[in-house]
């Protein structure tokens, strides 16, 4: 009896150092994404700067830039719940309470 517990819980330990290097790994990838998805971001915000620049006025262009960033963040912030919140706590439902099989 003493070694079927002492199983369970070198399962349990096991099972949760897999869930939680899936969730490590999971925020690591995310943040490089993060980081380098803005770079090229900034990079193509000057692009279409300079491209609008040559078909109006140059402040004007990056006005307009900037105008279509304030609009993505009050997207994000008006649907901050459906499509953030919402996202990771699926995620994170299923990693650590994962469906019962039938």
């Amino acid at each position: 009896m003493r070694r079927f517990a002492m199983l369970h819980i070198e399962s349990a330990r096991l099972t949760t150092v897999e869930k939680l290097t899936l969730l490590g790994t999971t925020v690591v990838y995310g943040a490089l994404l993060i980081i380098l998805g803005s770079m090229a971001l900034f990079f193509i915000s000057i692009g279409i700067g300079h491209l609008l620049a040559t078909t109006i006025a140059e402040h004007l262009a990056y006005l307009w830039v900037s105008l279509f960033y304030i609009l993505l963040v009050l997207v994000l912030v008006i649907f901050k719940r459906q499509l953030i919140l919402n996202p990771i706590c699926r995620y994170i439902s299923r990693l650590l309470a994962p469906k019962p099989e039938s």
